[in-house]
């Protein structure tokens, strides 16, 4: 009377298993991510400090190198943005639509 219902039992196990995997893998690509938002913004952070030195080494670049600094954070501002747009849909997945863009 305790035999489970065949066709459940057997899936049970092997969508567990997939599941895991999927996980897995799920968790991997979010670190290569992290990584790369981090290389990223790393990259941003240097190349502002880029900007600063040569506004303080020489006066008459000052305006350029503000409005270069600001391209910079604006473009920084949109990928992490987009990033964690991507994020969100990774985590929505399959199991149903994302909502809007």
């Amino acid at each position: 009377s305790h035999t489970p219902s065949k066709g459940q039992e057997g899936t049970v196990g092997h969508e567990g298993g997939k599941a895991e995997i999927k996980r897995v893998e799920r968790n991997r690509r979010e670190q290569m991510r992290s990584r790369e938002i981090a290389y990223q913004i790393k990259m941003i952070k240097k190349e502002i400090s880029l900007t600063d030195s040569l506004e303080t080494a020489n006066g008459n670049r000052r305006t350029r190198s503000k409005s270069n600094k600001l391209s910079v954070l604006a473009d920084a501002a949109n990928l992490i943005s987009w990033l964690q747009r991507e994020n969100l849909k990774q985590r929505v997945g399959s199991s149903g639509s994302g909502s809007g863009s």
